[in-house]
């Protein structure tokens, strides 16, 4: 996962991120520090949202051709 890159990239701080999210800011910290339980796919939507990100979430049984700046 590539939060922390994503809230860089916005030039968001973790407490922007989470005011524009509605999470706290210890629970933004936690995802990007991968810490704790795994985290529900709503908690990730929530801070990409927050971020004005996008999420994807790909599963197959063949090869994924992924975009270059991507991170699996």
């Amino acid at each position: 996962m590539r939060l922390r890159a994503l809230r860089d990239a916005r030039d968001m701080t973790q407490a922007d991120v989470a005011r524009a999210s509605g999470l706290t800011q210890s629970a933004v910290a936690r995802l990007e520090a991968l810490t704790g339980q795994v985290p529900k796919l709503e908690t990730l939507e929530r801070y990409v949202a927050g971020c004005n990100g996008y999420i994807a979430l790909i599963i197959s049984a063949d090869t994924i051709e992924l975009p270059e700046n991507t991170v699996a």
